[in-house]
This record gives structure tokens, sequence and C-alpha cells, in this order.
């Protein structure tokens, strides 16, 4: 009888890992590049390309937050089965060819797909973004809800915010999502006591803890 040494238990354990690792790179990993660079590190790296690739390779939500993601997506499909009939669609493709591609991911994810009768325009300057959110926000009369990654409280966004806040004053509800991460220099600000004052309900998005900040990609956030 031969036995076997802690080598090749090592050995056999760390090819099964980096097979396992690399099915799931293969599987999960949508550009090539970035496949191609964890598959050299799975391989050259004993275990240590395994731990790596376990703890950032891939972007996690959670039990908890990846249920609330499916339920969500499942709230929009019903919502546009019951609401979104054949006629309202774009089924002509009426919609320009640089369009379609966005009409195309949202329909995919949401199951809201593009309806005819609505206008749309691509805003690429910091300006125009903001003068086009503050003409709505001020015309607006029932509901304001706002999504942000980062809210940084001073120069323009400041006149943003006190927008939200007069509009809240004259009974427009009013909400704003913003990244816990990437808009903490607003929260625990005072614009955001403010705002709260004001009426303003403030959300924050994917909030995490100190331990939870060393094993997330705050890349992927956005």
């Amino acid at each position: 009888m031969f036995g076997i040494s802690s080598g090749q238990i090592f050995l056999c354990f760390h090819i099964a890992a980096v097979t396992v690792c690399a099915i799931r790179v293969l599987y999960r990993q949508r550009n090539t590049g970035t496949a191609f660079a964890w598959l050299m590190v799975l391989f050259v790296f004993p275990l240590f390309g395994v731990a790596a690739y376990l703890l950032v390779g891939e972007a996690r939500l959670g039990m908890a937050r990846a249920k609330r993601v499916e339920q969500m997506n499942a709230f929009y499909r019903q919502f546009a089965e019951r609401h979104f009939q054949n006629e309202d669609l774009d089924t002509d493709n009426k919609m320009r060819r640089r369009y379609q591609g966005i009409a195309n991911v949202a329909a995919s994810v949401t199951g809201l797909a593009a309806s005819n009768n609505n206008a749309m325009q691509l805003l690429t300057q910091t300006d125009e973004i903001l003068e086009a959110m503050l003409a709505d926000i001020q015309s607006a009369r029932q509901t304001c809800a706002l999504a942000f990654y980062i809210i940084e409280p001073q120069g323009r966004i400041q006149t943003l915010l006190a927008a939200v806040r007069d509009a809240a004053q004259r009974g427009v509800e009013c909400t704003i999502l913003a990244d816990a991460v990437g808009s903490s220099a607003f929260f625990g600000s005072e614009w955001e006591d403010n705002l709260k004052a004001a009426g303003v309900r403030i959300v924050p998005a994917l909030p995490v803890g100190v331990l939870k900040t060393f094993f997330s990609r705050s890349d992927l956030r956005n």
C-alpha cells in the first residue's frame, strides 16, 4: 500500500479548486480580457489566486439583496403585462437606431419595452443635464424621484438640492436614492438634515458595514 503524502493532497485540492474557479470565470466573466487575466492568476499562483477570486472576482449582492432584485424585476414584468398593450409598443421599430440598443437592454432586464408616443433625449454635458433636472424639479406637481451614485453637496449640486427642498415644501412628494458609499459626503451633512426637515425621503442604497468594505468591490456598485 502506498501512502498519500501531504503534498499530493495539496496538489489535488489545488487542482480541484482551480478547476471550479476556472469554470466560474468562464461562466460569469463576460469580458474576454478579464476572464483571461483571472485564468492566468488561478493557474500561476497556487491557492492565492483561488482566494483572490473568491474575495473580489465577482460582484455579490448577498441572498437578501438578490431576492429583492428578483422581486423588483418581477414587479416590473407584472406591470408591463398589465399596462402595456401591444398597440402601445414600438413594434414597427420607429425608434432611431442609436437608441435601440438601450431599449433592448431595458426590455430584457425589466420587461419594459419601448413604447410609442414618448420622447427621449440623451444629454452628455454636465450643465445641460443639471439644467434639465432643475427644470423638471421646479415644474413637478406630484412626485419627484431622483437616483444618484455620487452626491457632493457643493457647487451647482447645492442649487439642485435646494430645488428639491423647495418642491417638497410646496407639497411635492420627493425621494432621493443615493449610494451609501459614493454619497458618503452627503449622508450626515447639513443638507441631508435640511432636506429631511422639508419632508424629502432620503434612502441610502446598498449600505455596507466596516467588515464588508474589505470583501466588496466599490467599483462595481454603480
